[in-house]
C-alpha cells in the first residue's frame, strides 16, 4: 500500500505528532516536577547523606524515564508506518462494526469480541 499518496498518510501523521507531543510533554513536566520533590524531600532531613541520595535517586529515576521515552520515540519513528497503518485499520474496523458493517482485516473477516 502506498501510504504517502493516500489519506491515511495525513492521518498517520496526524497521531504521530501527537503521540510526540505527549511524550514531550510528559517529559517537560518530569523534570518540572522531579527537582520540586526532590527537594521537598531533601528538606525533610539535616543528614547530607540522606539528601544527596534522594537528590541521586531522583537523578537516576529522571534519566531513566528520559531515556525510556528517547527510546518510544524512535521506535515510533522508525516504524511509524506500520504502527500507525495498524493502529487506524483497526479503529476503522471498529468503527464500522459500530456501525453494523462488515469490516475486512487483511483477506479475512475480523470481528473483535467486546
Amino acid at each position: 500500500m502506498d501510504l504517502k499518496n493516500s489519506g491515511m498518510a495525513a492521518r498517520i501523521r496526524a497521531l504521530f505528532i501527537r503521540d510526540i507531543l505527549a511524550l514531550g510533554l510528559f517529559c517537560l513536566f518530569l523534570w518540572v516536577i522531579l527537582p520540586a520533590v526532590a527537594g521537598q524531600v531533601a528538606e525533610l532531613t539535616e543528614n547530607p547523606l540522606i539528601k544527596w541520595g534522594a537528590f541521586g535517586i531522583s537523578a537516576f529515576c529522571g534519566v531513566a524515564l528520559t531515556w525510556a521515552m528517547l527510546a518510544v520515540f524512535l521506535h515510533l519513528k522508525k516504524n511509524r508506518d506500520e504502527i500507525y497503518s495498524e493502529d487506524l485499520r483497526y479503529q476503522d474496523m471498529i468503527k464500522a462494526q459500530k456501525e453494523g458493517e462488515v469490516a475486512e482485516c487483511g483477506t479475512e473477516n475480523a470481528e473483535i469480541a467486546y
